[in-house]
């Protein structure tokens, strides 16, 4: 039997070009383990932990506690489960989240606001800092932005702001929309371009511009970027250019995407793609990118290059703002005002079961005829309560369409199963193999096998 790889698969867009299909819920791991040269391991799934007070719009581990904006409520949440309002952040909005060395900073779109122990919540001056879109706190100075500017607070009194101790982005006339801080400089982000500044104790404006460090690449909106392994990662595009996502570091530019991601990228309305919201999930297991989108979350795995899609159901992936705080990652649903644990041990997303999808790469036999007799796939499973199936179908066309699905059983209290199909059929001269499933129990496909017959007439 041939071992056939797991890798991405192939199908066929409307316009008859071919497509790489990322596996559903699934994530790629290129190890060696003897029985084959990778594997494909389910997505952590999402438990609830407490309910909240309204939409969850973000959250921080800030100095080992753990803070969330829930509707219009910061409250602060303990290990067990309970929660304690400490302030208030007007509106419905995404916030972003920072801390100086006492202080806990958010800003909501629109101002900024404080939480200390000494102080308890305070609000940044309106009339100095004006609209505050995103902020970050480097080297003593909380630095904020409202789309033309760059606004430095005083140093010993962060709610103020002197009106003459601002910067500007000026590569390009293109609007301020987000900034990051990597390796103690401030990344500035466009629309189209992004800059970095780093501190050199000006009189008035202390940063100044590091010059042949910025690039030619903004992003299209205030959480549509992260820092990935000290690099930072957004989606967005130069003047004029389609959209894709980028690696950005000091000048140096690479396209992580894939052709096929973009397309899907290219889609959006602008209301969606500034919607787009990039999150990090650093890890044992790996470091990840996320990218959420309206309908479907990608997945990123920065150490093997690997991509994959994320859904929970047609509304989208739910689980959003992560927080890793007392050995967990923490996050909020989109879909209700629960507040959730990612957890390796569970498939279930809040309680509801998910689809699982894998397809192989094409199938050639060099332009020969070939009958497959048998496809074998080798899995694990654990922890399943309830018999469930796994289904497999065949296309004979680059997968523009597939036969009708086979199921087979996946027992519960049998680790190592190996559900086997037979007689698949006659093929021209190339195929594509299908597995959905769709169980709360933990599974890992551990090798896919095929037995094929090549025909040698009729080519």
């Amino acid at each position: 039997m041939i071992t056939v790889p797991l890798l991405y698969g192939i199908g066929t867009k409307p316009t008859g070009n071919p497509e790489v299909i990322l596996p559903l819920n699934l994530e790629l791991v290129k190890k060696s383990t003897g029985e084959g040269e990778g594997y494909a391991i389910q997505t952590d799934g999402m438990v609830n932990f407490i309910e909240g007070n309204g939409v969850d719009r973000g959250g921080i581990n800030w100095n080992g506690r753990y803070f969330r904006v829930s509707g219009t409520d910061l409250i602060e949440i303990y290990k067990d489960g309970t929660k304690v309002v400490r302030g208030t952040i007007p509106g419905d909005t995404l916030c972003r989240f920072d801390y100086s060395f006492d202080t806990l900073s958010i800003s909501n779109g629109q101002n900024l606001y404080f939480y200390s122990n000494e102080n308890k919540q305070q609000i940044a001056s309106i009339n100095d800092f004006g609209q505050v879109l995103d902020h970050k706190f480097m080297d003593g100075y909380f630095f904020t932005i409202d789309g033309a500017n760059i606004v430095q607070s005083d140093l010993t009194d962060k709610t103020k702001a002197n009106p003459l101790k601002y910067g500007s982005s000026e590569l390009d006339p293109d609007n301020i929309v987000a900034l990051q801080r990597i390796r103690g400089e401030l990344y500035v982000i466009n629309e189209y371009t992004t800059e970095v500044f780093n501190n050199v104790g000006g009189t008035n404006f202390v940063l100044a511009r590091v010059n042949g460090a910025q690039s030619m690449v903004g992003c299209v909106g205030t959480h549509a970027n992260a820092v990935l392994n000290d690099t930072l990662v957004q989606v967005g595009s130069s003047r004029g250019s389609a959209i894709s996502i980028w690696a950005l570091s000091r000048g140096d530019v690479k396209r992580i995407s894939t052709k096929d991601i973009d397309y899907e990228l290219n889609k959006l309305t602008e209301t969606e793609r500034r919607a787009i919201q990039l999150e990090v999930k650093l890890y044992f297991n790996g470091n990840k990118l996320l990218v959420h989108l309206p309908k479907f979350s990608y997945m990123y795995d920065s150490d093997n290059g690997v991509w994959s899609q994320l859904q929970s159901n047609e509304n989208g992936y739910r689980a959003r703002n992560l927080v890793l705080w007392e050995s967990n990652w923490h996050c909020g649903d989109t879909q209700s005002n629960y507040l959730g644990i990612l957890d390796e041990n569970v498939k279930s997303h809040f309680g509801d079961k998910v689809d699982y999808q894998l397809v192989t790469m094409l199938l050639d036999n060099a332009g020969d005829k070939m009958i497959l007799h048998q496809v074998n796939l080798l899995i694990s499973t654990s922890n399943s309560s309830e018999e469930s199936t796994i289904g497999m179908s065949v296309s004979k066309d680059n997968g523009t369409t597939y036969s009708a699905i086979r199921y087979k059983n996946i027992h519960p209290g049998k680790r190592d199963q190996q559900p086997i199909w037979v007689k698949m059929g006659m093929f021209k001269t190339n195929m594509t193999i299908k597995f959905t499933w769709n169980s709360d129990a933990v599974l890992v496909v551990k090798k896919l096998l095929v037995a094929l017959e090549t025909l040698s007439y009729g080519k």
